[in-house]
């Protein structure tokens, strides 16, 4: 059982599996276990945010319409499980290889905490109240910067 208020999670190769610039629905399947383990989650209700960077918005890869599409896919395979997310958090940016304004090196990208800030503030929660789940050291570092619990 966890004991803070609030779960993060990355999306992709956490939350979904990894396909790099993911903008096909189709495509879209949930990581092992994600379903049910989210369900545990959802039923002492815990809020699920996403915090996730999609540089391929920011390179021209596909467009905020596609990463929508992603989205709603994601919440639709969560739905048998009653598990609802309460809010994505998305950075498009990328230092090096953004298309105009986002190229940028942003507060918003991890491992930076400018989105688990954000969301922290905006559900106002202390990020020490909050879990960070996901699978890349950018993300625990993100969380940890944050100065929520990384996992």
């Amino acid at each position: 059982m966890m004991s803070n208020k609030f779960l993060l999670l990355d999306r992709d190769g956490t939350l979904i599996e990894e396909v790099p610039y993911l903008s096909d629905p189709n495509l879209v399947k949930l990581e092992k276990h994600v379903g049910e383990s989210l369900s545990l989650i959802a039923k002492q209700n815990i809020p699920i945010i996403v915090i996730t960077n999609q540089s391929g918005i920011g390179r021209g890869y596909f467009s905020w319409e596609k990463l929508a599409c992603v989205n709603q896919k994601i919440e639709e395979l969560l739905k048998p499980f009653d598990v609802r997310i309460s809010a994505w958090y998305v950075c498009p940016c990328h230092p090096t290889e953004g298309l105009g304004h986002f190229k940028k090196d942003c507060s918003t990208r991890k491992p930076k905490p400018g989105l688990i800030l954000e969301a922290c503030q905006d559900f106002d929660a202390k990020p020490e109240e909050c879990t960070f789940v996901g699978d890349r050291l950018s993300d625990i570092q993100a969380g940890k910067a944050a100065g929520c619990k990384p996992i």
